[in-house]
Parts: structure tokens; C-alpha cells; sequence
């Protein structure tokens, strides 16, 4: 998805409830990057005019600024707000192979495969980098730094650590 526009990041303290209007959409939570960076889902209003295939869909999302989501942001839209999905399936950004992709099922959450050629229904979202506050901004440094420390120990050591520490601060 290289090709959707960086969003200016936002404040975590500055979100809305789910459901409620965000930048040009509605709010539907909080996910995790791979590089542990957190972004806040915005489903768009847009909606195209007709169902299109798995690659239209993807080029339609990102004429509107915005990108189809990915199976594990799908699954979140899901559980936020199934109600706002009037089909029951949905392309999502990820490809099986060079013939397949995902579309997720919102009657009931089911994940599945279909021809890249076929044609279903498209959402589009934005991924907002979030920020916090200089304090849950240390806590989350403490907590990498604590993460590299103890990557190479099990977790019961790490467990005995992290409360021999505890016991110290207090």
C-alpha cells in the first residue's frame, strides 16, 4: 500500500468513540503494525458504484486516498461495526497468490479465498499513526527495552525479573 498517501499522526487521547466521524470516515478502533507502530481505522464514506474485482477495488481505494483493509483490519470492521455492511462479503488487501485474494464475510466472520477476477463489494479505510503523551511514550520505551533485555531468557525468568523489579520500586 505504498502508494496511500502518510497520514498526519493524531493523539490517542484525541479519539473518538467507535462508530463516531474521524477524519473523513467513521472510527472502528485501534490496530498493530508488524513494525509495532499503532494506527487508528477509518472506514471512508466512499463507496463505489458497482461490486469490482479484487484489483479494481484496489485502485478505486487508493484513487479516494485510502486502501482496502487487510484481513486483520477486516476482522476489527467486523467486530466494531458489522452493522454499517450491507453485503455479506468484502474484498480485503491480501492476495493468496497471483489468481486469489481474501474476502471476509460479514454475517458471521468467515475468511475465505475467491478468484481475483470475480467481483464483490469494497470498503476502503485509512490507517492514522497515533501518538501518546511523553508518559506512554517512556512506558512503551521502558517496555522495549525491557523486551531486548530479557529476549534471550524463558518466561519464567523473565517473570521472576520483572517482579524482583517490581518489589524494588515499591
Amino acid at each position: 500500500m505504498s502508494d496511500v498517501p502518510v497520514m498526519k499522526p493524531i493523539s490517542i487521547a484525541s479519539l473518538p468513540g467507535l462508530k463516531q466521524p474521524l477524519e473523513g470516515g467513521v472510527f472502528l478502533g485501534v490496530t498493530t503494525l508488524p513494525d509495532n507502530t499503532h494506527r487508528a481505522i477509518v472506514m471512508l464514506h466512499d463507496k463505489p458504484d458497482r461490486f469490482l474485482t479484487w484489483k479494481q477495488g484496489i485502485a478505486w481505494a487508493r484513487g479516494i486516498a485510502g486502501e482496502l483493509p487487510s484481513r486483520a483490519v477486516a476482522l476489527a470492521a467486523f467486530f466494531a461495526a458489522r452493522e454499517l455492511f450491507s453485503a455479506k462479503s468484502y474484498w480485503t488487501a491480501e492476495a493468496r497468490d497471483s489468481t486469489y485474494a481474501w474476502r471476509l464475510n460479514f454475517e458471521n466472520g468467515d475468511q475465505w479465498t475467491a478468484g481475483i477476477t470475480d467481483v464483490a463489494p469494497v470498503f476502503a479505510v485509512r490507517l492514522i499513526p497515533l501518538v501518546g503523551n511523553a508518559e506512554t511514550d517512556r512506558l512503551h520505551e521502558r517496555v522495549q527495552t525491557l523486551e531486548a533485555r530479557f529476549a534471550h531468557v524463558t518466561l519464567q525468568e523473565r517473570v521472576a525479573a520483572l517482579e524482583a523489579q517490581a518489589s524494588q520500586s515499591r
